[in-house]
Parts: C-alpha cells; structure tokens; sequence
C-alpha cells in the first residue's frame, strides 16, 4: 500500500505548462480513466474509489487533511469488476460512474507525479501527487505555480465555472460518448467553447478509441457517426463538431 500527498490546480495555463515541462526534458503518458466513486462512509467521511487507470487497476481511500492537501491510500488489484462487486457486497452504496483522460508526468528527480486530468468537455485541472510536502513545494517553485491555491473544490465546480452546469443534478454514468448529450440541457453559458473542447478531446487525448462508421445525422454545429467503442466493445453515438465550427 501507498500513501500519498496531493494537491490539485485549476488556475493555469495548459498549454503554457506543457511547453514547460516539455523544455525540462518531461514527457506525459496517456491514458483512459474507468472511474467508480462511492458514498462517503460514516464517521471518517472519506472518499472511496476503484479506478481502471488503463495501465493498473487501484483501489484508493481518500481522506481529507486539515492541511491544505489530501492523503490518499492505495492498493493495486487485479480484477476491476472482481473488485466492483466485492465492494458492493460489503454495502458500499455508488455514488457515481466516470470516464476521464490523464496525462502523466513522472518526475523523479522530485520524487513527484504531475497528472492533467481531462474531464469530459471540462478544461483540465492539474495534480501534483508525492510523498513528502515538500517535494510538492519543489515542483510548484519550478513551474512557478501557487502552492497556496484553494483546494475545496471539485470537477463540478469546474462545470459550473465554466458551462453553469449546476452542482445539483442527477449523477448518470458519464463519458465522453454521452456528456453531449447529458450536458447540453444543462448548459447556461459557452456553449460552443464546451463543444470546441470537446471536439478537441475526441481527436487529441482518445486518438483511435472511437472508430466512426456510418453517419445517422446532422445539425447546425455536428454531424452524429454510429461509431464503436473500441475499450468496451460497444456501439455508441458520437458528435462530432464540424470542421468550419472547430
């Protein structure tokens, strides 16, 4: 098991810190993220989750410090769903179900992962993930990033920053093949800057995940492609921002 410090950025520019890391000789690895969050547990309060993280299967507890960080506890497992329905034969109730796309900088002269996590049409927020404080205090000094920033805040609250996505809402499975769909009702501002994003997504971070077929239709802004799921072989419906909007 491993126990770790992490802290958590959302005011940055992303392209600007990739050049950054990229001029220190730091190259990211990419993958795909399954995600199963459940309640919290009584008394602790603390976060349980089980991640398919495309190179491992982890099953993490995540406690809040009254530091300005959390601590995170992990395990590695070998089966994602095995562990699924342990977890769900011990009581534990799910909360919600995700996909997400993480970039992964390892820094081991810091002793220190850097990780850009890409949710659905969400702009990125960033972690720094170490052992010690101190090597996350290291790592924020050469990136010139606030060590000091907030750390109360969630995914959904970029959401609602950004697209007034409200924080209350029925939490449905969400991925990048739905969130079109799930979002847009919901949405109050930026349409197309939501839309843009994640048309860019779709082609940068997933690559060859979604393989198009036939198109079943088109509207203002998106052609719609029956399209298969290539992870979870399935068939899906994707929306693809057309190129004179992009």
């Amino acid at each position: 098991m491993s126990i770790e410090i992490e802290k958590r950025f959302r005011n940055f520019d992303y392209e600007l810190l990739k050049k950054k890391l990229a001029a220190k000789g730091y190259k990211p690895r990419g993958f795909l993220f399954r995600i199963v969050s459940y309640l919290k547990t009584e008394p602790q309060q603390v976060l349980v989750r089980l991640r398919d993280e495309g190179h491992r299967i982890t099953f993490t507890i995540k406690e809040e410090n009254m530091d300005s960080y959390e601590k995170e506890f992990e395990i590695k497992v070998d089966s994602f769903d095995m562990a699924r329905l342990i977890l769900n034969k011990l009581g534990l109730k799910e909360n919600y179900t995700l996909e997400k796309y993480r970039e992964i900088y390892d820094m081991p002269d810091y002793k220190t992962e850097l990780v850009f996590d890409h949710y659905p049409g969400c702009p990125a927020y960033m972690e720094i993930e170490s052992e010690t404080e101190l090597d996350i205090q290291r790592v924020c000094e050469l990136l010139d990033m606030d060590f000091n920033e907030p750390q109360k805040w969630s995914a959904g609250d970029l959401y609602l920053e950004h697209y007034g996505i409200p924080l209350k809402r029925p939490l449905l499975p969400l991925d990048f093949a739905n969130v079109k769909q799930y979002f847009t009702p919901l949405i109050t501002k930026n349409v197309k800057k939501f839309e843009k994003l994640l048309a860019w997504q779709m082609k940068n971070l997933l690559g060859g995940r979604y393989q198009l077929g036939e198109m079943i239709g088109t509207g203002g802004m998106a052609d719609v492609y029956i399209a298969e799921d290539t992870r979870l072989s399935r068939k899906v419906a994707v929306k693809v921002l057309r190129s004179d909007l992009a």
